[in-house]
């Protein structure tokens, strides 16, 4: 799951926008090209642990899974190779799970109240990070705050955004004549995706539920 997913399931169990920013830490720490040390605050702290249960738990589910086989096999046949086509199954799905979630009004408050929780000097302070890496979370954290919530939701933006993640690793990078092939399949798939997302979180929420009380 993306950060903005991650605060939109992490509201559903806490609407303290540390929780909710902790939530996000672990995607950000990523971005930023650093390993996510130790977290002193107990709220932000609870947000991270809570992030991996909720990767854990998304990534197990059948319904998810169903989804990025069904998109491996239109990808492949679509002329993709097989290591960008696993990875786009995988990523593409998210990001489209994002688009989705982006249009709830809570899950949009629930975000941006997380991203202001990072002007709380005590919060990142609380980040075992030395000061120059500390200094780069808030940078981050101001622009994606200004860029606010991302209107424009069209599946070429969105092939766009996969291209971008994607060109980090070389080895699952697009190749030049495979993004009208991606758009292909985000527009033969993101109708089903948006149709299933109601269902799919619900089953997350559930699961979520049920491991963090046993």
């Amino acid at each position: 799951m993306n950060f903005f997913s991650h605060a939109a399931v992490a509201r559903r169990f806490s609407d303290a926008p540390a929780f909710v920013l902790g939530a996000m830490l672990p995607d950000f720490a990523s971005m930023l090209g650093a390993r996510l040390a130790a977290v002193a605050d107990p709220t932000l702290a609870r947000g991270v642990r809570f992030h991996h249960l909720t990767d854990h738990a998304f990534h197990e589910l059948p319904a998810f899974q169903e989804q990025s086989r069904d998109a491996l096999r239109t990808l492949r046949a679509l002329g993709v190779a097989k290591g960008p086509a696993r990875a786009v199954a995988h990523i593409g799905i998210e990001i489209l799970l994002d688009v989705t979630l982006g249009q709830s009004a809570s899950a949009q408050s629930a975000y941006l109240a997380g991203l202001e929780a990072g002007r709380r000097p005590e919060l990142i302070a609380s980040l075992a990070w030395p000061e120059d890496v500390r200094k780069r979370l808030i940078d981050l954290l101001e622009t994606l705050e200004r860029r606010g919530i991302v209107l424009d939701t069209s599946s070429q933006v969105i092939v766009e955004r996969i291209k971008r993640t994607l060109a980090r690793r070389p080895l699952l990078a697009l190749a030049d004549d495979d993004p009208p092939r991606v758009l292909d399949w985000v527009e033969a798939t993101r109708d089903r995706v948006v149709s299933s997302t109601p269902a799919l979180v619900a089953a997350l929420q559930a699961e979520l539920e049920t491991r963090l009380t046993s």
